[in-house]
């Protein structure tokens, strides 16, 4: 009976190791087929953060589970974003060139509205001279 007793120990001991190691193989499995992409994906979404300089491209994910899915969004977002940022740049240098126009021709505008007060009163004083 102590024979069977110390098998029984030994295997269970032998059982438990195996299973810890079991657990360990699938943990570490897990994080490398479901952790690291979502980690990839924090890590790009945290890069978005510090502006349009922080958009780097990121390779699409060919796994078709969800953190494949969210990945592929997130690319094609990322796009959208960079493609507006791009056409936000481009209109606002068009507008600041149209003002900087627009700014010139006022002050010509107002420089032209001086000048033909000046000449005005200057032809009021000598209509008044002449007058006399």
């Amino acid at each position: 009976m102590t024979l069977a007793i110390k098998n029984i120990g030994k295997n269970s001991a032998f059982m438990l190791l195996a299973s810890l190691l079991a657990i360990s193989v699938l943990s570490i499995y897990s994080f490398l087929v479901y952790l690291r992409p979502i980690i990839k994906l924090s890590d790009e979404i945290n890069k978005m953060r510090n502006g349009p300089s922080g958009i780097q491209s990121i390779t699409p994910s060919p796994r078709e589970d969800e953190a494949g899915i969210v990945t592929n969004e997130f690319i094609k977002t990322t796009e959208l974003l960079k493609k507006q940022i791009n056409e936000k740049n481009k209109t606002q240098n068009e507008l600041e060139k149209h003002l900087q126009l627009l700014e010139k021709n006022n002050r010509l505008m107002i420089g032209r509205e001086q000048r033909m007060q000046e000449l005005k009163k200057k032809i009021a004083d000598l209509e008044k001279n002449r007058s006399k």
